[in-house]
């Protein structure tokens, strides 16, 4: 099974997602922001797989992948948004699709995530 890091600024879909993940056997470590995401990598930890929201406090998903790609972090990144991309929203769609290994769009159907996350790892 997958080793996945989930960043979410809502604490509700956060331990959600990681309920869903721990029954399906995957490791799961939780996070609240990109910030906070990135000190898991600081400190050695290895994922076969971030899911992250794209908005966020102090670090949103868009930057998260940003700081990844720069630190020379190779992981697939599935992006869960909640569609409220206020920013020229299809030219921002764009960046992040080509940026992140997927988009799925919040509510999210386990089966496509689960999906995604074999994919991902594949």
């Amino acid at each position: 099974m997958a080793r996945v890091l989930v960043v979410d600024d809502s604490v509700d879909m956060l331990e959600m997602l990681a309920e869903v993940l721990l029954r399906e056997g995957h490791q799961v470590e939780k996070a609240s922001n990109g910030a906070e995401a990135l000190k898991f990598f600081d400190d050695g930890h290895e994922f076969d797989v971030v899911l992250s929201d794209l908005i966020m406090p102090v670090l949103d998903g868009f930057g998260l992948m940003k700081e990844l790609s720069r630190r020379g972090i190779v992981v697939p990144v599935i992006i869960l948004s909640g569609g409220g991309v206020t920013m020229d929203s299809a030219e921002a769609l764009r960046v992040v699709e080509n940026m992140a290994f997927s988009v799925l769009k919040k509510p999210i159907k386990c089966e496509i995530l689960f999906e995604q996350i074999n994919h991902a790892m594949a």
